[in-house]
């Protein structure tokens, strides 16, 4: 009987907690019209004019009123969602730190005053002064999850970190709202602003490359390390989160450029490749290709490896002359250095391969190769070599001798093996 009354206690003090928490914590419904109405405009950066902030539908779980429900069971309270909201919402109201659109209202009014104070103060002072209004736009977009606040608090507490020079964790509000938030209007002004950060930390570490151990601690300009790696994720970003963006082909051009400078070929040579192909409209196509057709030429590490880099390059020239006739005669003399280039590359292959087998005396897998060389490569001084070779060699037997040959028979040939599944049965007459 007392471990029966036991669990019984139990079960009431949960069902207690799960039902009734709401009513412990419950107090004064604060009116939309207590905090100061939040207006706001953006051009450029900019506060010009007033416009106020649309409410989303976003509702306070404090004010939810129990009217209308259905009456839950004893079983139903005791599951994980409702367990978890009614811990949720006694944490809340515990700790302060729950949805208020009210309080998000007034903070984002008081960040609003800041920014605008900020743009005209002295610059000793502006900084500062943009700091804590990005403060207080962050903390206003957390106190109103889901609604217009939110998206606007993102924006403008990226854009007060931005013109603070805190680039670092400008991104992270820039991140934060496209995460939550991937079809903003201000899409081209945040792609821009991620763009002009990337290029500023590229520039830092090209003037002075960064130790793999380096760690910043002072410069708030800066990740806390690899500032390259960072910089070149930022255009990565750029692409992945707006592909049709004004900046996408942009972004991609850039970190191809700073692949080939840092000497990665094959990296470089991927984001040329994707900018031809997936922005085909692109005022950067010529480079794409000029440059594209200078990794693939630096990709190719010999007539051991594969020569599909060679191939790739002599499209990419085919293609160059027939799409842009005009860039192309610009250009003339690398393009003819670069086919001529390709074509002896292309050649020496056929004749390495054709060695091969003339050492190994096997005269007819060589010819084919020799042959090759003498109507496809007639250009190349590999064309003349291979002549001479044929009219050495137009005797000579195909295959070498069998070696040995007398010791090969005295081993029992196998027989061939019987399929598995065969039809034994006789074929029927006609």
């Amino acid at each position: 009987m007392r471990v029966a009354a036991h669990w019984i206690c139990c079960l009431l003090l949960l069902t207690a907690c799960a039902t009734g928490c709401s009513t412990f914590g419950a107090g004064r419904k604060v009116r939309a019209q207590d905090a100061p109405p939040a207006r706001m405009s953006i051009t450029d950066g900019t506060p010009t004019g007033e416009s106020e902030v649309r409410q989303a539908s976003f509702e306070d779980s404090s004010a939810s009123s129990d009217v209308g429900q259905t009456e839950e069971s004893f079983w139903e309270s005791f599951s994980p969602t409702k367990l978890t909201q009614s811990a949720k919402k006694s944490y809340y109201q515990a700790t302060g730190t729950g949805p208020r659109p009210d309080l998000a209202r007034f903070l984002y009014a008081e960040a609003e005053a800041k920014y605008k104070a900020a743009i005209s103060a002295p610059p000793e002072m502006r900084r500062s002064m943009l700091l804590e209004a990005a403060s207080k736009y962050a903390q206003a977009a957390k106190r109103w999850p889901d609604s217009a606040l939110e998206h606007d608090g993102f924006y403008m507490a990226g854009e007060s970190y931005f013109f603070a020079d805190a680039y670092p964790q400008s991104n992270e509000m820039y991140e934060k709202m496209i995460k939550k938030y991937p079809g903003t209007k201000h899409m081209d002004t945040i792609d821009a602003r991620r763009y002009a950060i990337a290029q500023y930390w590229l520039e830092m570490t090209n003037d002075k490359p960064e130790s793999v151990f380096a760690v910043n601690y002072t410069n708030a300009k800066k990740p806390w390390r690899d500032t390259r790696g960072h910089a070149l994720r930022l255009y990565d970003k750029i692409r992945i989160d707006d592909p049709t963006g004004k900046l996408a082909d942009d972004a991609t051009l850039a970190a191809g450029n700073a692949y080939f400078v840092s000497g990665d070929y094959f990296k470089a040579d991927e984001y040329y490749g994707d900018l031809r192909k997936a922005f085909p409209g692109s005022e950067h196509q010529f480079k794409a290709h000029f440059l594209g057709l200078k990794t693939k030429l630096l990709c190719y590490q010999g007539s051991e490896y594969s020569g599909a880099a060679l191939d790739d390059a002599e499209k990419i020239i085919q293609q160059m002359r027939k799409q842009f006739p005009r860039e192309s005669e610009e250009e003339r003399e690398f393009l003819t250095r670069a086919w001529a280039e390709v074509r002896f590359k292309k050649a020496q292959r056929e004749w390495d391969t054709a060695q091969y087998f003339v050492r190994r005396a096997e005269y007819g897998a060589a010819r084919l190769y020799q042959e090759t060389l003498v109507k496809d490569y007639e250009d190349t001084p590999f064309a003349k070599q291979a002549q001479e070779q044929l009219t050495k060699q137009r005797d000579l037997p195909a295959e070498p001798p069998k070696r040995l040959e007398w010791l090969v028979e005295l081993f029992p040939r196998e027989k061939p093996a019987k399929p598995l599944f065969y039809n034994d049965s006789p074929a029927p007459k006609k």
